[in-house]
């Protein structure tokens, strides 16, 4: 099978500092985030991968608690970082998971990675309207060094994927309609935010046990009858990746 789980992370984020490693229930956000993707059926190995700046070497001790590997490479070339990791682990196919995301949905991500490998795709993505934050994306690693052929801007190289959906027809893409209970809700969980981390921080409170996964069926349902929780963080606003300088 050969998929390999990435998470990538780092230190500097703008936003808010030092974010992954910001408590909740009691350990680092990055370590709930590797705990879920643990729960995969579909990946056979798991990284963390940062970049090579001085401040981001503490994530290495993350990763060695939590038994995964490491691997640093370029800060704001994540592309070639996510190249070098593919070369180095001979793997196929690579799943990408964001460190900020503290609720992705393993079993959603395993309905992705099966799809992506029975259609040989070159890239495959949530195309539906779901919760940010509880999504990855599956791409091989052929069809990475193809983008590293094809583009040198940094906004293509920064945000890994983005040049798969601008450039469809150069690729075969496959979309992945998610599970029911996921689609139409517009929230947030995702953390960029202090507004972001006191939602999450909320829900796992409410939620989280020790050596337990939350069940992510469980939550929808929960913030679906509480608006008040999901008005924390309502106004915050995605970033446009097109704006990177």
């Amino acid at each position: 099978m050969n998929v390999l789980g990435v998470i990538q992370a780092r230190i500097s984020s703008e936003r808010l500092p030092r974010k992954v490693l910001k408590k909740i229930s009691g350990k680092p956000m990055l370590v709930h985030v590797i705990e879920r993707l643990k729960r995969s059926k579909m990946v056979y190995q798991i990284l963390l991968a940062t970049s090579n700046e001085p401040e981001d070497a503490i994530l290495k001790d993350i990763a060695d608690k939590c038994n995964i590997h490491f691997f640093t490479g370029p800060l704001s070339d994540v592309l070639e970082r996510f190249l070098q990791v593919g070369r180095s682990y001979n793997a196929k196919n690579i799943v990408r998971i964001c460190g900020d995301n503290p609720l992705v949905d393993y079993e959603y991500l395993d309905i992705m990675i099966y799809q992506h490998l029975r259609e040989r795709a070159d890239y495959t993505y949530n195309d539906s309207d779901i919760p940010l934050g509880t999504a990855g994306e599956v791409v091989s690693l052929d069809a990475l060094e193809k983008i590293d052929h094809l583009t040198t801007e940094r906004c293509y190289r920064e945000h890994v994927t983005t040049y798969f959906l601008e450039f469809k027809e150069r690729f075969k893409v496959w979309p992945v309609v998610a599970p029911l209970y996921l689609r139409g809700k517009n929230f947030r969980l995702t953390v960029d935010t202090e507004e972001d981390l006191k939602l999450i921080r909320k829900i796992y409170k409410s939620f989280y046990k020790e050596n337990k996964i939350i069940d992510l069926k469980k939550v929808i349902d929960f913030l679906e009858k509480d608006t008040n929780l999901l008005s924390i963080n309502m106004n915050i606003k995605q970033r446009d990746w097109k704006k990177t300088a």
